[in-house]
């Protein structure tokens, strides 16, 4: 947890400089965002009630700031003001768990923004795309769930149970809601729902540690997809409809192939991230005992995931206004690197985690994992044994192949997404 926070807040303050670069206190709102980092950083390492508590509160209280960072707008104050009255409603039940330890699971479902609480989570979009990335991905909709996966041993069979119907209906109306959006953002939005009711229902049936294995995987692709639907929002007059909001190769090609590749990871497209852990929920659910209500509502889900993915392409890549009004942007600003790390990420960091969970036990009570050393020199003998083969289609292979995409493709690009995929087939079936 605590390494994928460091890496997306690192990231996103570095986008931050680039999307506030003619705003006049761009300092002023980095430093807020580096003190929400911190306030989950903190929350992620609590060792008792008390200090999970503050530092909950201070979560609300961090994003409410920051949803309102645009407040003369009505629309940002009506939104900060939703989604601090929903986690208030929450809260209050996490500050009662003394007297009634299953009424925690509301404070879950106000934080994660499950099925009844969910509102807010769409209306937060007004705020900066920065806020976004950081809030959808790795901060306030992840702490609730994080804390349901700490404290599930704690709850029970009944209010477990409930819980995976919350999440499951969660799941499937995130879903559905996400296919009848327009906005760019709110689609996102929308999936966000989808993909954290997903997560707390994979955790509530199958494994801790499972879920926790997709709940990082979600944060780094979900984290690009703001950050790269950013771009082109704001490279393209600010217009946020699917239908009219320019994405174009032309102008920012490496933008534009990241969050195609972000939307293929959020459909499950084989040997990248998403598609590993689909795999893996659906071999635990078919291996265990559980219901045949909840494997249709697993696989009507991830129907609506892949519609509203497609929904999302077809509207951003396939219209007739996608070479109009562009700006490019990818040479005058340095974040774009940052945003390419993260799309080497959805190939490895996945499969890398999911080498390492399932040899060695993570330990999600206090707030993190750390990397074994037999792993990394496993995993590094695995690589050099496998580079032969790459120098073998780099020089003979790779040329030819890419001489049918040479109008598309910059040779070199090419050749380092077919490393990327190659090794992600390594490391995926070894």
């Amino acid at each position: 947890m605590l390494f994928m926070l460091t890496l997306i807040g690192m990231v996103i303050i570095k986008y931050n400089k680039m999307y506030f670069s003619h705003e006049v206190s761009k300092k002023k709102f980095n430093l807020l965002l580096l003190a929400f980092i911190l306030v989950m950083f903190m929350f992620s390492i609590s060792i008792n009630f008390i200090m999970m508590y503050i530092f909950w509160e201070l979560v609300g209280i961090m994003s409410f700031i920051l949803i309102n960072w645009w407040n003369k707008r009505k629309k940002s104050l009506a939104a900060a003001f939703s989604t601090i009255f929903f986690n208030r409603c929450g809260d209050f039940f996490f500050f009662e768990d003394s007297f009634f330890f299953g009424v925690l699971v509301i404070s879950v479902m106000a934080k994660s923004a499950l099925f009844f609480f969910h509102p807010w989570l769409p209306l937060a979009m007004e705020g900066p795309t920065p806020v976004s990335s950081l809030l959808h991905s790795s901060t306030m909709v992840v702490a609730g769930v994080f804390m349901y996966m700490r404290l599930s041993d704690m709850m029970g069979f009944f209010f477990n149970n409930l819980i995976a119907i919350i999440s499951s209906i969660t799941f499937l109306w995130g879903g559905y809601s996400s296919f009848n959006q327009k906005d760019m953002k709110k689609i996102i939005a929308y999936s966000t729902m989808s993909q954290m009711g997903f997560i707390t229902m994979t955790c509530s049936m199958i494994n801790i540690k499972v879920s926790f294995f997709i709940l990082v995987c979600h944060g780094f692709f979900k984290s690009m997809l703001f950050m790269c639907s950013g771009v082109f929002i704001h490279t393209s007059m600010h217009i946020q409809s699917k239908m009219f909001t320019p994405i174009s190769k032309m102008s920012n090609p490496m933008t534009y192939y990241i969050y195609f590749f972000s939307v293929m990871s959020l459909m499950g497209i084989p040997f990248f991230t998403g598609f590993i852990y689909k795999h893996i929920v659906l071999d635990n659910m078919l291996s265990s005992v559980l219901n045949s209500v909840s494997l249709v509502s697993f696989y009507v889900g991830s129907v609506f995931t892949i519609l509203y993915s497609c929904s999302l392409m077809d509207g951003n890549f396939f219209n007739s206004f996608k070479n109009s009004f562009i700006i490019p942007t990818e040479k005058m600003n340095s974040f774009f690197f940052y945003i390419f790390f993260f799309f080497f990420l959805i190939f490895f960091f996945g499969l890398i985690f999911y080498k390492m969970g399932g040899k060695k036990n993570m330990n999600i009570g206090n707030g993190g994992f750390f990397f074994n050393f037999f792993f990394m020199n496993y995993l590094m003998k695995k690589s050099f044994f496998y580079m032969k083969y790459i120098y073998f289609f780099e020089n003979f292979f790779l040329e030819k192949v890419f001489s049918f995409f040479k109008g598309y493709l910059n040779y070199k690009t090419f050749k380092m997404s077919f490393k990327m995929l190659f090794f992600s087939s390594v490391l995926y079936f070894f």
